[in-house]
């Protein structure tokens, strides 16, 4: 099983899962109102362990991390700063960072990039930028509500995060998650979406100057899987795309997904 750690990063408890015995170290960013448990299929996977050190975030707010308090504590800006110092914290190096849907538009806020990130990996990608409308990028549906409503009802819950996955398993691991989850955390989304509070993360993505992995679920029904085809850095020229997974891909599918992220780590990692 993973290791706990706890860092304090600017005054701030933030809890970290640590996995594997390799030299080589792969950073986790969950989504919005998840935590660092949805990469359990990742940090227990024999494979992984035996190449790869592996770090899952909890991000503030989320999971065992400290709840955040000042006014602006939920911003894209603060969020990202606090990602970034908590991997420099890490002292790590080299490594490649996963992130999932809303960790996508954080790893996009970091600028500029961490030293010895020598790839990225944007799991069901929602990277905000300036030449797309949002609903371009989102497809969230009847009840997209719910990731900006501080303390939404369980039917609308539920019939959410039935639109985002078929699998019990993960519907039951991100209902908890979500619930545990600071709801100012989800009023300070809604003031983001509503005040277009981003940077242009493609942009910023581009200019890391490191390969990128983009990968969608087949089934994927919150996001637009085409928004990114013709991405400028791609990693092999295009978006991979995984069977019988949806928003959720780690879980969903985590053989295929582990065996994605190996073969990008190796190629990424092949002259360290």
């Amino acid at each position: 099983m993973p290791t706990p750690q706890t860092l304090v990063v600017d005054g701030q408890k933030i809890a970290i899962n640590v996995s594997g015995t390799g030299n080589k170290n792969i950073v986790f960013v969950h989504g919005a109102s998840m935590s660092g448990e949805t990469w359990l299929p990742q940090l227990n996977d024999a494979a992984l362990k035996e190449k790869y050190r592996m770090f899952a975030i909890d991000l503030p707010g989320h999971g065992g991390s400290q709840w955040l308090s000042h006014p602006d504590a939920y911003s894209l800006k603060e969020l990202a700063h606090i990602l970034r110092k908590t991997i420099e914290a890490l002292q790590i190096a080299p490594f490649i960072l996963v992130s999932l849907s809303f960790g996508t538009c954080l790893a996009g806020e970091i600028t500029p990039p961490p030293a010895n990130c020598l790839g990225i990996v944007l799991a069901s990608p929602s990277v905000l930028n300036h030449q797309l409308d949002l609903s371009e990028v989102l497809t969230l549906g009847p009840m997209g509500h719910v990731i900006a409503t501080e303390s939404p009802s369980d039917d609308d819950l539920r019939e959410y995060i039935r639109h985002s996955t078929t699998s019990e398993a993960v519907a039951r691991t991100f209902y908890h998650s979500y619930r545990n989850t600071d709801p100012a955390f989800r009023k300070s989304i809604g003031n983001i979406m509503m005040n277009g509070a981003w940077t242009d993360e493609l942009m910023n993505i581009k200019e890391w100057n490191v390969p990128v992995c983009v990968v969608f679920g087949k089934e994927e029904r919150l996001v637009n899987t085409h928004y990114l085809d013709h991405y400028d850095p791609l990693w092999n020229g295009k978006v991979v795309m995984i069977e019988n997974a949806g928003h959720v891909i780690n879980e969903e599918n985590p053989d295929a997904f582990n065996g994605m992220l190996d073969n990008f780590a190796s190629a990424v990692f092949k002259n360290f």
